[in-house]
């Protein structure tokens, strides 16, 4: 069997669970969306491209070396002109 390893590590790092428009969660880890959605712009594949089916079927396993701490940031958002929302994004702090 073939195996590709890839080291996910940054200051800030953020995987997608719950979303809402005034808040979005992180996972702890990487989910399996999000590795193909990286292996899939890493292979320049547009978001309706057939390709990325084949993508879903690889196996997936994930190794977390550093956990990391979830940070809270706020984020102003205008989403009509002179109308302002306040978000919150959790992101994960010098995770790998």
């Amino acid at each position: 069997m073939k195996t590709i390893s890839i080291r996910l590590t940054s200051p800030l790092q953020s995987y997608g669970n719950e979303a809402q428009f005034a808040r979005r969660t992180t996972g702890d880890y990487p989910s399996k969306s999000a590795i193909v959605g990286m292996l899939a712009a890493a292979l320049g594949y547009q978001r309706d491209d057939p390709a990325i089916n084949a993508l879903n079927d690889l196996l997936f396993a994930v190794r977390v070396d550093q956990p990391g701490q979830v940070m809270t940031e706020f984020q102003t958002a205008e989403w009509k002109p002179g109308t302002r929302k306040l978000t919150y994004r959790d992101l994960l702090q010098d995770a790998v």
